[in-house]
This record gives structure tokens, sequence and C-alpha cells, in this order.
């Protein structure tokens, strides 16, 4: 990554740091914000009375692709810890899937024919429109407030920073997403999956939660192509399964022509917007990989542990860590160093997210 490069960490210090480049990357944000009918502009004296304007302010980005320097990205967000529950909104709920559920489903579809790609939702939480019961009042946007003491802006859109706006967001996905045909699991709801009969002679329904805790991917052979239903797809059950992190969507599939429906039905739908950003190479960082010859797939997480740890203290020890092992007995100071304490709990932090997603055989040794 560029060193030369900084990222403000307020609107008055990107005055100082390339300051044309951010006010550009600002001015797309406000743009691309009135082109979806966010907000309107309202006197403040029009305002009902007891309303409350909630403050705002600007995050800045710079967005790195492969390593290498891709943009400047200004947000605007909205300050919601200002908000009261009751009076600016009423229910909240971020969705996020489960790590166990993508391992899942990447080992259950461990096999040739099976393809991943990355979709992106644009302005995903700016894609849903206010509740009926929901007011928001919101101040002007620094450096587009010059009528700042006379003006607001009342909300017609969720906004980034509202409490309520991942959950508004998700039930505007997940609505979407069973309109163009697809299933809520019920052990995970934020994965979506689409299973069909690719067999022209086969069963007309599939139950996708059966076809899933039977594990039958991993057992299918090809189909003839003479007797499939979608010649792309080799396999007896064609199925496409999303896996939804906020605006994140990983898309696994063995059949192009569901993932051509999906995206087309999207398109006509509107109401989101999704960038495919190419293959699925990593997904709450998490690397993903998949051997076209071993039919694996590797996951791998990319850890960075700056050397504040002492390497050359460190012992060699076999994995997994013997059961009887009495860590009590281990010797310990009267008065634990604090700097000590936080590097480690720092490090064990590292070491758990690893054994959750990656290497379950850690599991043990770093939650004693």
């Amino acid at each position: 990554m560029s060193s030369g490069l900084r990222e403000p960490g307020s609107y008055a210090e990107s005055l100082m740091v390339d300051s044309a480049l951010w006010q550009e990357s600002m001015t797309v944000e406000i743009r691309q914000i009135e082109s979806m009918d966010c907000w309107d502009v309202f006197l403040l004296g029009d305002l009902p009375s007891q309303s409350f304007v909630i403050g705002t302010k600007w995050v800045f980005k710079l967005k790195y692709r492969d390593n290498v320097f891709d943009k400047r990205k200004s947000r605007l967000v909205a300050l919601g810890y200002q908000q009261e529950k009751g009076q600016d909104f009423l229910e909240r709920f971020s969705p996020t899937c489960s790590q166990i559920t993508l391992r899942l489903i990447l080992g259950l579809t461990a096999i040739i024919g099976w393809r991943s790609i990355d979709m992106d939702a644009l302005s995903a939480l700016i894609s849903s429109k206010l509740a009926v019961s929901e007011y928001v009042y919101m101040k002007m946007p620094k450096g587009f407030d010059t009528l700042q003491d006379t003006h607001s802006l009342s909300l017609n859109r969720y906004i980034y920073g509202l409490r309520q706006s991942p959950r508004a967001f998700f039930m505007l996905t997940r609505d979407v997403y069973i309109n163009a045909g697809f299933t809520q699991l019920m052990s995970d709801k934020c994965v979506f999956v689409k299973i069909e009969n690719n067999i022209m002679s086969g069963l007309a329904s599939l139950c996708p939660e059966d076809v899933i805790n039977h594990g039958a991917f991993v057992s299918m052979c090809n189909v003839p192509l003479a007797q499939r239903i979608y010649s792309s797809c080799l396999h007896s059950v064609e199925a496409l399964f999303i896996i939804v992190y906020v605006g994140n969507n990983a898309l696994r599939y063995n059949c192009d022509e569901l993932d051509q429906q999906f995206e087309a039905s999207i398109a006509e739908d509107a109401r989101i917007q999704l960038h495919r950003d190419g293959n699925l190479e990593w997904f709450l960082f998490v690397r993903c990989a998949f051997d076209m010859t071993t039919r694996a797939i590797g996951t791998k997480k990319l850890i960075l542990i700056v050397c504040h740890v002492n390497t050359d203290l460190i012992n060699v020890m076999q994995l997994p860590m013997n059961p009887g092992t009495d860590l009590a007995l281990l010797p310990l100071p009267a008065r634990p160093n604090n700097l000590c304490v936080l590097a480690y709990s720092a490090l064990r932090g590292e070491l758990l997210f690893i054994a959750i997603n990656t290497a379950p055989q850690l599991s043990y040794a770093v939650s004693c």
C-alpha cells in the first residue's frame, strides 16, 4: 500500500490533506445521495415542535484493490448515538451471517463445477425508504452547509450511521430476494438459497433444508448433457446460495443460468443495486481459495501480527494442547504487567478469530 497517502480523521483535516481530491470525493457522495431523493431541505422554523435535529460527520477512507490504491471514498454519516429509541427509531438489527454457515456451505460445495463471486450493494443503507411512522431530521453536512443556521434536512431514506439503517436494509434485501424466488434458511436468516431439479424427469420441487442437511452436493454425480434442464450445470441439482453480511453478498452456485436469472431479477426490481466485484477471494477478512485439482477449499486468514511480541521468547508447542494441562499451575507474577496483559489479550483475540474461521484445531489452546 502507498505510504504517502493519509486518511483524514475529520472534515477539518481533509481541508489540509489533498483537499481538492477529498472535496471531489465528498461531492460525488452528495450527488449520489441526492440522486436517490434521500432528503428534503426544510426551514428550521417549519419543523414540528420538539423535533430533534441530529448531527452529521464525514468519514474518509482510502480504498485499495489488490494492495494497490484505487480511490478516495467519503461517506456522510449521521451521528446515530444522538438518537433516542421511541422518538428517532423503533427497532434496530444488524444482519450478519454466521462464519460457521459460510464454512459449511463452502465445505458442502467443494466440487468441480461450483463458482463463487462477490457482489457489493451500492449505497446499501441508503436503499431503504424511511418507514411511515419514523421522522428523522439531520443537520446540513459540513462543506455543503451554507444554510446551516436556517435550514435542516428531513430524511426520506435511511442513511449511514442511523441506528435503524442496517435493519431496514436487511428487511428490504430479504423482500427483494424472496420475490426473486429464493428461500430464507431457518438455520441462518442471512442465507438465501434457490435449489432446483436439473434432471428433465426429476422431482418438480426440492426442500433446500433437506438437501443441505444431507450434504447431498458432495455425493452428486454428473448428469449427461441431454438430460439436463440447464446445460451449464453438471449436477442433478442446481443451486445458488447468497450469504449476506450487511451490504456484502457472497454467491456460491453451480449453474450460470441461475446466476443470470438472479441478476436480471435484481435489475428489474431496481430497489437495490448490486455490483459484481469478481470472484470471491475475501469474505469477512478470510481468504477463500478453491483448488480445481484436489476439489478442496482452503481458507486462510491474513495475519498481521506486529512485532511488538518478542518472537525469540516464543516456545513452539504441539497442537492441539493436552486437555489435562492445568493452567492454574503456571507461574504468575504477583502484579502482572498491564502492557503484557494487553499484548497477550490482543494476540489471543487474533488467534481466536483464526480458530473460529480457519483452524478449529486451535480452539482449545486459545480458549483456555
